[in-house]
């Protein structure tokens, strides 16, 4: 009987002990989202997973799928070039907010840099490039429930009556998901987007205890009180799309450990440390 036969008949009796049991240590009064899909056998976990979030720059996942169509369909070009305007520098993440204004740059570079560093003017460059109504029409085509970019970034919480960029950790599986197995976009953009997500450099929250022979590929969400990370998660076992969402940590260093408890619950529920003997 092959690995993933084995797999898929034991996906519908999954009983994900270690998950409920890392969830049920989460801190009175935090707010937490987790969904997870086996990617070779598509068994899910959701535990409030259509629990609505302001997104923080996970919501940076829709940008890039919509860029990656963009590129697809012939309107942009990874080469072309965009500059750096004084109306899309803004505070927070990354580092162009520090670099002059006017610095021109490719799209290639501009989401490497939204992505493998989050930063906000990067991911605001991207977003006057790409449109807020081609965006809407990415995150339609991907049956997203509730994630949405409904603004540029700020560098900030945003003020009452300013829209806010929201997302649920369902949704985010089902973009990762999506662009694991190649119909986020052509297969050549899935692709460029899963090599951008494995540049990740913010890695203390899904990967913190990631050990040899793993791989991550992601992106995380930071604002004042809440800590996100979502990412394909790759060992010899198999892989998993893990998203967690979590507001009301006082402390970001316990949310972080936190999430990497997550992670770690869902590498030993779905076996992705070793590879199943039977064959």
């Amino acid at each position: 009987m092959s690995e993933l036969l084995v797999k898929t008949e034991t996906a519908a009796l999954q009983p994900w002990y270690e998950i409920r049991e890392a969830i049920a240590k989460a801190p009175e009064g935090v707010a937490l989202g987790v969904a997870v899909r086996d990617l070779d056998t598509g068994a899910a976990f959701g535990h409030f997973d259509r629990l609505v979030f302001p997104a923080a720059s996970t919501i940076k996942l829709v940008v890039l799928v919509a860029l990656a169509r963009a590129i697809d369909d012939g309107r942009l070009n990874l080469e072309d070039r965009r500059p750096v305007l004084s109306n899309q520098r803004v505070e927070g993440s990354g580092v162009l907010n520090w670099l002059e204004t006017g610095l021109d740059l490719s799209i290639h570079d501009h989401a490497w840099l939204m992505i493998a560093i989050s930063d906000n003017t990067a991911s605001n460059v991207l977003i006057d490039t790409i449109g807020i109504p081609t965006i809407h029409e990415a995150q339609q085509s991907l049956g997203l429930e509730s994630a949405s970019l409904n603004r540029r970034f700020l560098g900030r919480l945003p003020a009452n009556g300013e829209p806010e960029n929201v997302a649920c950790a369902r949704d985010l599986v089902t973009i990762l998901v999506e662009i694991a197995d190649g119909s986020a976009a052509s297969p050549e953009q899935c692709g460029w987007m899963l090599r951008l997500l494995g540049d990740q450099q913010h890695t203390a929250r899904l990967a913190r205890h990631l050990s040899v022979g793993f791989t991550f590929a992601g992106k995380s969400g930071s604002l004042t009180g809440l800590s996100h990370d979502a990412g394909l998660i790759r060992g010899p076992g198999g892989g998993a799309a893990v998203a967690v969402l979590t507001q009301g940590f006082d402390d970001s260093y316990l949310a972080d450990a936190f999430i990497g408890t997550i992670a770690s619950a869902v590498i030993s529920d779905l076996g992705l440390a070793q590879v199943n003997a039977l064959s």
